[in-house]
């Protein structure tokens, strides 16, 4: 009899002891889980999020800083674009550096335009600037955090809506 009560108590708690080690188990996933979550948010409040919007009130781009960064020493590679003005011309479009960006400010970019290595007279270029809004490229802006950290931001514009779709550390 003693021994059948010491195999129930044994059994049991060997089940239990299963039953806690399944729980430490979860318990680690649930935390690796939160370190990432929080690595991600972390790495968020350091990062510069730079984007392109449309002017509402004049057709122009403008720059925005979407995050919650200063954005230092923005700059904005050449874009070769080709756009239908009743005929299809190939432009590139130059856009001026802007030093600093505040968490959530937008400016106005200030572009060039050239054709065939020729620059366009800003009459022309503000003319233009419905065509250029309308018209689908990729952007790669460069700038850097508060810390000095070097990034570039891969932008998808197709038609008045541009997205982020990359953010990388330049090395």
């Amino acid at each position: 009899m003693q021994n059948e009560i010491f195999f129930f108590i044994t059994a049991g708690l060997s089940i239990a002891l299963i039953f806690l080690l399944t729980l430490i188990r979860k318990d680690r996933k649930k935390i690796k889980e939160l370190k990432k979550q929080l690595n991600q948010e972390q790495q968020k409040l350091r990062v510069p999020y730079l984007n392109l919007n449309v002017d509402p009130t004049r057709p122009t781009l403008c720059i925005i800083n979407e995050g919650d960064i200063l954005a230092n020493n923005i700059s904005i590679e050449d874009i070769a674009t080709t756009v239908d003005i009743g005929f299809r011309k190939t432009l590139l479009i130059r856009f001026k550096p802007v030093d600093q960006l505040k968490p959530h400010e937008s400016v106005p970019l200030d572009i060039q335009i050239f054709e065939r290595e020729h620059a366009l007279p800003p009459s022309v270029v503000n003319q233009m600037s419905g065509v250029l809004i309308s018209s689908s490229f990729k952007a790669y802006v460069h700038c850097k955090n508060m810390e000095g950290i070097p990034y570039c931001i891969e932008l998808i514009k197709e038609g008045p809506k541009c997205s982020i779709n990359r953010i990388a550390v330049v090395e």
